[in-house]
């Protein structure tokens, strides 16, 4: 049992944010359904227990209940109501997580599920007090990671709209087909069932694809909850204005290939794969991080698509080796 823990928390703590994102949904999964055994063994009605979690965890319609009970804003995106909602929610973030994982810095990852779970929780609360059919119907709740894994599939179609994936019984398509699928689909629901959920996930493809929008133009905002995250691993370090650093340059040397690779024992980094003589004259003044920094910028001002072949390789191969 010991070793399964350490395995746990090992994997916890070198995964991604992807990787945290669906350990902490199933193990607050886990936990809700465990404190239900005792509950059921006392005799205790369990539907009880049940409107416990919705009172107080999970998200209101109301807007005066949500005043009283602020961190249902951020507990409803992280527990679910059954396993197969648990699981076609992971599958999702899982699958569309790894392609923007590639494509931005791991650190916006975390802040881009809270804000698309916010946004999906605004999109809620707006529509229930808004339109008339709602009217009457009290505080209604909201459950599930949905809106924050909508808006991770949104990133990953924004950033790459051409990319691809493939789809059992279809084959490959391309991600802005199944975002725009998804999204009218959510529309076309409404009437129909679990008209609250598919505002949510409205709300949450919307911040999906702002948050990108905005990251092109300079503008990143998840850096409240990055700010937050480092102030809370240290509330007392100092804060000193950065200095830069030079560079160490990199020096390349031709290979039998007619590429270039770089040469470790001067630039104090690891050698690169082999290049070609114009991407070696662009990136030879940096570290291999440094480079991959680079390639995201560029990824974030122009999109994925505009990235060279040797560009996307390089990306790829770094991601891996992470």
């Amino acid at each position: 049992m010991a070793t399964i823990w350490q395995d746990i928390n090992y994997e916890f703590r070198r995964g991604n944010a992807i990787v945290r994102l669906a350990m902490a949904n199933i193990a607050i999964f886990v936990l809700v359904n465990l404190i239900s055994v005792p509950i059921y063994l006392s005799g205790i009605p369990y539907h009880f227990y049940v409107e416990f979690l919705e009172e107080w965890l999970y998200l209101p319609s109301s807007p005066m209940k949500l005043l009283i009970r602020p961190w249902t804003l951020f507990s409803y995106m992280f527990i679910h109501a059954t396993f197969w909602h648990l699981l076609f929610n992971m599958l999702i973030l899982y699958w569309f997580g790894r392609i923007t994982n590639d494509l931005i810095h791991n650190s916006k990852i975390i802040p881009l599920y809270l804000l698309g779970g916010i946004a999906g929780a605004a999109m809620f609360i707006i529509s229930f007090n808004v339109f008339p059919v709602f009217s009457g119907r009290g505080s209604v709740p909201l459950v599930g990671a949905s809106a924050s894994v909508i808006g991770i599939l949104l990133s990953a179609a924004t950033l790459n709209p051409k990319g691809h994936i493939r789809l059992i019984l279809i084959g490959a398509v391309e991600l802005q087909y199944v975002a725009l699928a998804l999204v009218f689909l959510d529309i076309l629901s409404i009437p129909l069932t679990n008209p609250g959920g598919h505002f949510a996930h409205l709300g949450g493809a919307f911040m999906g694809w702002f948050y990108i929008f905005q990251l092109r133009r300079g503008r990143d905002l998840g850096m409240p909850f990055i700010r937050t995250a480092r102030f809370l691993q240290n509330p007392f370090a100092r804060k000193e204005t950065p200095r830069k650093k030079r560079s160490p340059k990199m020096v390349y040397k031709k290979t039998h290939e007619g590429g270039f690779v770089s040469d470790s024992s001067n630039s104090g980094s690891s050698s690169y794969d082999s290049f070609s003589r114009s991407f070696a004259q662009r990136y030879r003044n940096m570290t291999q991080e440094e480079c991959v920094d680079a390639i995201l910028d560029k990824i974030s001002e122009q999109g994925y698509e505009n990235l060279s072949e040797e560009e996307k390789a390089f990306l790829h191969n770094s991601s891996k080796k992470k």
